[in-house]
């Protein structure tokens, strides 16, 4: 299982692109972001809503039971489902930038698109970098995931060996700053 670390303000600007009236949100910015994984803790926890992932391995998933659902694979059935949906949830959707070139899966992802900004669903369409078709384009609300500045990676290390000593684990972090900040 992986984690990742991301910036303080890229988590408050992500829990904001991600209300009501935004029904798309597009991360880009980092390698990770197309391997970012959406949380119950996290901004749609937050919202109190359900998370979906789509992949084209592994179809539409609803977290955190994870089991894969096939037939929602290609990116065009996937989409036609969603606009036909009543389920107000967060759906995060791996590299479907790509797909988008395809016609009739860019008409039906405009279509969710404007069927979610009558609800509080949102589309968090995820990649390393994304293009969008021109006519898509106005739907963008873009969102740049940053990696944490320095202090705010030190303030994990520190973070995580004080939580292990108040779990009664024996942690201590014998490192100059000139080595913390190596780490």
């Amino acid at each position: 299982r992986s984690s990742w670390c991301f910036s303080r303000s890229s988590v408050r600007i992500s829990s904001s692109t991600t209300r009501p009236g935004n029904p798309f949100t597009a991360v880009t910015g980092s390698p990770v972001a197309s391997r970012s994984r959406p949380t119950r803790g996290g901004v749609a926890g937050e919202l109190e809503m359900p998370v979906f992932e789509w992949t084209i391995t592994q179809g539409l998933v609803r977290w955190p039971e994870r089991t894969p659902n096939h037939s929602l694979r290609e990116a065009a059935a996937m989409l036609g489902h969603l606009r036909g949906l009543t389920v107000e949830a967060v759906f995060v959707l791996k590299d479907l930038g790509r797909h988008l070139e395809e016609p009739t899966t860019a008409r039906l992802f405009a279509e969710v698109a404007r069927a979610f900004a009558r609800t509080r669903s949102t589309m968090v369409v995820t990649g390393a970098s994304l293009r969008f078709p021109a006519d898509l384009e106005h739907l963008v609300v873009p969102f740049q995931l940053a990696l944490p500045d320095p202090k705010e990676l030190r303030d994990v290390v520190t973070g995580v060996v004080d939580s292990l000593g108040e779990r009664g684990a024996h942690a201590e972090l014998r490192l100059e700053d000139a080595e913390l900040d190596e780490l």
